[in-house]
């Protein structure tokens, strides 16, 4: 029976990765470099220090990550001053149907704890909606390493088995596996192996989809 429902954030509540590869294209053009949307694709889901290691990795160890990064998480946070977060077709429907069915809610983010509030702020989402919010700052291993998943079913005092995860992304959903939670993928702009797709409870086209799933289960105790 599921009791709770983890969510992951980029791409999956909000259509932020389109925004990351399309505005980083452009930094690193900016900065000299000409990087494919398939780097950026792979680093989708990953906490900074892993995607800095895969970036100088494929560029060299003379791209600044670092530089990049901090130049273009200020771009960002400029964009959304004047635009509000773009949010994924159904969010605000699932998220009442879960709070309504006393569900516990919960996000788990590779991003900062800092841009997950800033995300919020933008949505004009509280954060205290959810019964747990994990960030990539309380975390050692990013995805597809299983250790965020596992932390936030401990904040919610539930059991992997008891947990339905809600991932777009190939490490995020390969997290989610390893972890022992139930998964259902919305893909977003990245094609997933159709041998993930295969080890997921389901796949949908939009977070309005879960809620059909979960009105076929029994209602949570």
């Amino acid at each position: 029976m599921i009791r709770a429902v983890i969510f992951d954030m980029d791409g999956l509540m909000f259509d932020t990765e389109r925004l990351w590869v399309e505005e980083g294209k452009k930094l690193s053009k900016k900065l000299g470099y000409e990087i494919s949307e398939e780097l950026f694709f792979k680093t989708i889901g990953m906490k900074n220090e892993d995607a800095s290691i895969l970036f100088n990795k494929t560029l060299g160890y003379d791209f600044p990550f670092l530089s990049f990064r901090k130049i273009y998480h200020r771009c960002i946070n400029q964009k959304l001053q004047f635009e509000k977060i773009k949010e994924k077709l159904g969010l605000r429907e699932l998220l009442v149907y879960l709070k309504n069915n006393k569900y516990k809610i919960a996000i788990a983010s590779s991003n900062k704890r800092e841009r997950v509030n800033l995300y919020l702020k933008s949505a004009n989402i509280n954060p205290s909606f959810f019964d747990a919010i994990i960030s990539g700052d309380d975390v050692l291993f990013g995805k597809p390493d299983p250790e965020i998943f596992r932390l936030t079913c401990d904040a919610l005092e539930e059991k992997p088995t008891n947990t339905l995860v809600l991932e777009d992304s190939i490490n995020g959903s390969l997290a989610a596996i390893k972890s022992g939670c139930h998964l259902i993928v919305i893909p977003d702009i990245i094609t997933l192996p159709t041998t993930l797709i295969s080890m997921a409870d389901s796949k949908e086209d939009s977070l309005m989809n879960v809620i059909d799933v979960l009105n076929k289960q029994n209602k949570p105790i």
